[in-house]
């Protein structure tokens, strides 16, 4: 069980640093967008979201704050089996949303995600 905190504690510290990057250079996220519109690739991030939920909510009780890792097992899991419930086009529709987006907005989202994995990580 301790492999798993540390497995939580290295994705919260992967997105809060991913995070940095899409605030200092927006346009990272953007130049990564059309290699999820080919094809099925975004099924990838629907398996991989669905694999970190389960390891979220099976590690929960053994963190800090159970309530905060749970929620975001909970969010993470519905994101993962909405990727596959969804259509493909309705996912493009959303890729090509952000990819449309000014700097500013990225940053804003960079930051988000910044603060989502510094949480995760003082919750472990």
């Amino acid at each position: 069980m301790l492999a798993m905190i540390m497995v939580i504690k290295a994705i919260g510290l992967i997105m809060a640093v991913m995070g940095v990057a899409i605030i200092a250079i927006p346009k990272n996220l953007v130049k990564v967008i059309p290699f999820f519109k080919k094809s099925k690739r975004i099924y990838i991030v629907g398996v991989v979201r669905i694999v970190l939920a389960v390891i979220f909510l099976l590690s929960a009780s053994q963190c800090r704050w159970p309530w905060v890792i749970a929620v975001f097992g909970i969010l993470t899991l519905v994101s993962g089996v909405l990727i596959f419930a969804l259509k493909l086009k309705v996912i493009r529709a959303i890729l090509d949303w952000f990819h449309e987006k000014s700097d500013m907005v990225l940053r804003i989202i960079g930051s988000v995600i910044v603060i989502i994995g510094l949480l995760i990580v003082f919750a472990v």
